[in-house]
């Protein structure tokens, strides 16, 4: 029976996805909430997305597990 609530932050950059993957493929995981500044494209019944301003984040649901994958782009972080 799935029971874990997941919170991924940052599942729009290259580990955040590969991360999303995995978590909506486990049969253990009831729900997953996504964090990020813009919506993501991937859709799943078991998926939430919230677009957030994490300067000032707002309530969140509890969750079991909360990862964090958040990252700087190359053209930003020059190199």
């Amino acid at each position: 029976m799935p029971s874990r609530t997941i919170i991924v932050a940052g599942a729009t950059g290259l580990v955040g996805r590969e991360l999303l993957s995995g978590l909506l493929g486990d049969q253990s995981v009831a729900a997953v909430h996504s964090l990020g500044r813009r919506m993501l494209a991937a859709q799943h019944p078991r998926l939430t997305g919230h677009v957030v301003d994490f300067a000032a984040l707002p309530y969140l649901p509890r969750a079991d597990e909360v990862y964090l994958a958040l990252g700087m782009a190359i053209k930003v972080a020059g190199s």
